[in-house]
């Protein structure tokens, strides 16, 4: 059934046709009657009510409301014509109220197959604080379709307002086709929302003018819950974080002290202050081995008096005793943290973030706790201040991604303890990341950051600039506050195109910070030896001689071996170079030779082994040390032939040549094994 709500005594502001603009929700209305349409629209919800269910039908029009529209019944749809349809939130006075609200009159019980398609809710001015124009609480198997949000976008009169708000378990859901513009906190904000999908939607022009809340006017939030997909959605020109993905709550208001002990299944918190039972359901406790909040299997709670004291019920006993953190040192006695709800399985699939602070953020808002499984896969971020950043989050995957023109382009990093309740000593809560098949290039200052984190896989990735004006450096390793440095780090086909040298390619900010464990292969068209740290076993090949390094030892920018070909034909007596290496400053070498000559006209070869010590001082030139050794030339058939290290007067180079015999033309094949000590320390 449908249900006109123009049939229950609704009056439009304006008629709206496609050739009236007054639906464009800037304009000032003609109201003399102070019209609200509260009581006719809810008439019209409570007819559906009673029949069990049915369509709620806004026909084209601007219907002014002073009271919020409100589903609670099951079975319940709201419809109207699109951009066509307006409920224009205009409050009377002061009076500050959500809108649109789907939940159970008698609190956040599951509201089931319910939804809104095709209408547009507007402001007036600014709306109602940390409410959203349309609120879904405790909503199953719903959807949101072809919803249009639209704020002032200059603030909302210092409002703090989202677009479309999921939360208290709302589930089993589909956002689609929907558009934000203008509002004042997230345009699309999940917060403990769980098999939820947002597809195709536009979230845009998000200020946030409160004091001191810049950074509330993001597009898409994530606030904890799990099962949840942004699939080719767009966030653009906000004053926040285009798309955040985040553990919900703040230990600073929502932290309890437990009154009994131990990893019991019942105990008794007290919160610093009123909590609803929701809240007390989603707690988490600091495990001093894990070093981080575990979540606790909630299976009831009691209020014992006013929302502050609470009787707490276990399905499970935590694996820690529950006091293991606790600031006073008193016995008994720990620390509680509810509100608690990290993020698990999260996937952003397609879309874009451009012109944002920062375009997708993972992170905590509750320091010690960590979100994980997190696909990020084909995004575009485009000139925000940073493309990416990753804290407090592990087993990430970001695969076929392009982070361009952002002043900093991907940032992995550690969180630093703050001076929350306790000063929990968090660290190590970034792991398991991994970068794949993706490109980040022209940013303004870094290309990849990697600040005290564990376990990470950059492969196949392009990191480069297109211009010398541009990403300086291209992968830079730095540490927190607190120290902490990177540990097992992979760069394995990282393609390092526009920059002329390794300094600005792998870069320290502190020696202490490079990553000691881990594996790179890499290739540039200079040699790594006193430029780049790596952890032992490290590969690398310079292209502009097809030399090949191998860390042997040690992860300091010296102790590499190289392995460097030579190929050349003589027809002279005369010496002539068949390989050559260019010491480095502060280095001593040892290097081995093996060449194979060979003569196809007489049927003549030879086989030589050879070996000589190389050093270069800082100012000076390279110089042998001792005397090229002959380790023995194996069926040798022409006596004439000859192979001998040299260093040119001076020179920064030994070379290997080669001595052939006139009028005969010999194929010289050389390997040069070196191994390279340099002098690193300052």
């Amino acid at each position: 059934m449908i249900y006109n709500v123009m049939d229950y005594g609704a009056v439009t502001l304006a008629r709206v046709d496609d050739n009236n603009k007054n639906y464009e929700y800037g304009n000032d209305y003609p109201d003399p009657a102070n019209t609200d349409n509260w009581t006719a629209i809810n008439a019209a919800i409570a007819a559906a009510d009673a029949a069990g269910g049915g369509v709620v039908y806004f026909p084209r029009g601007v219907y002014r409301i002073q009271t919020p529209v409100q589903v609670s019944s099951d079975g319940v749809i709201l419809a109207g014509e699109g951009r066509h349809s307006v409920i224009l939130y205009w409050p009377a006075g002061s009076n500050s109220f959500i809108p649109v609200l789907l939940q159970k009159a008698n609190g956040f019980e599951d509201l089931r197959n319910v939804g809104v398609r095709d209408l547009t809710i507007a402001f007036k001015a600014g709306g109602p604080d940390s409410d959203g124009a349309l609120h879904l609480n405790g909503c199953v198997d719903w959807f949101c379709e072809r919803v249009t949000v639209i704020g002032d976008g200059a603030g909302m009169s210092g409002s703090r307002t989202n677009g479309i708000n999921v939360s208290y378990r709302s589930r089993d859901g589909i956002i689609s086709g929907c558009v934000v513009d203008g509002v004042s906190k997230p345009g699309i904000y999940l917060g403990w929302a769980e098999h939820v999908t947002v597809v195709g939607c536009v979230v845009k022009n998000v200020k946030c003018t409160a004091p001191n809340a810049a950074s509330h006017g993001g597009g898409f939030n994530i606030a904890g819950g799990h099962d949840l997909t942004l699939l080719d959605c767009h966030a653009y020109n906000c004053t926040g974080d285009g798309i955040q993905i985040s553990t919900g709550g703040f230990s600073a208001s929502y932290t309890g002290t437990i009154t009994a002990v131990a990893s019991q299944t019942s105990f008794t918190v007290q919160m610093p202050t009123v909590r609803t039972a929701q809240v007390m359901k989603r707690l988490g406790a600091w495990s001093d081995v894990k070093k981080r909040i575990e979540p606790l299997e909630v299976a009831a709670v009691t209020d014992l008096g006013g929302g502050t004291s609470w009787s707490v019920t276990l399905s499970k006993a935590p694996d820690q005793t529950l006091a293991v953190h606790n600031p006073s040192g008193s016995v008994g006695n720990g620390t509680v943290y509810s509100n608690f709800v990290p993020f698990r399985n999260v996937k952003i699939i397609g879309g874009s973030s451009t012109g944002n602070p920062t375009g997708i953020t993972l992170g905590t808002k509750q320091p010690g706790a960590i979100g994980r499984d997190v696909v990020i896969s084909g995004v575009l971020c485009e000139n925000n201040t940073i493309g990416l950043q990753v804290a407090s989050a592990e087993d990430v995957l970001v695969q076929g991604c392009i982070f361009r023109g952002n002043a900093e382009g991907v940032k992995l990093t550690d969180v630093t303890p703050g001076d929350e309740p306790g000063d929990l000593p968090v660290g190590g809560l970034t792991n398991r990341i991994t970068i794949s098949n993706s490109e980040i290039y022209d940013s303004g200052s870094i290309g990849l950051r990697l600040r005290s984190v564990n376990n990470v896989t950059v492969q196949n990735t392009r990191i480069f600039r297109t211009s010398s004006t541009l990403q300086n450096l291209a992968i830079v390793f730095d540490t927190t506050s607190t120290g902490g440095r990177s540990t097992d780090i992979k760069l394995l086909g990282v393609d390092l195109a526009g920059y002329t040298s390794l300094a600005s390619i792998v870069h320290m900010s502190l020696e202490a910070g490079a990553p000691q464990t881990g594996y790179y292969e890499l290739a540039y068209p200079q040699s790594p030896v006193g430029f780049i740290h790596a952890p032992p076993g490290s590969v690398y090949r310079d292209t502009s001689n097809g030399a090949v390094y191998r860390k042997t030892q040690g992860w300091e920018k010296g102790n590499w071996t190289a392995s460097l070909g030579g190929h050349v034909q003589t027809t002279t007596a005369t010496a002539t170079v068949v390989a050559s290496y260019t010491l480095p400053p502060k280095s001593v070498v040892h290097a081995t030779a093996v060449v194979v000559a060979r003569n196809t006209a007489a049927d003549q070869c030879a086989v030589y082994r050879c070996a000589v010590g190389a050093k270069k001082h800082d100012d000076g030139f390279a110089a042998l040390v001792g005397t090229s050794q002959k380790l023995g030339a194996e069926g040798e058939d022409a006596s004439g032939w000859d192979v001998t290290f040299y260093v040119p007067p001076d020179s920064h180079n030994l070379e290997l040549r080669v001595q052939g015999e006139a009028s005969k033309t010999i194929d010289w094949v050389a390997r040069l094994e070196l191994d390279i000590h340099v002098h690193t320390a300052p």
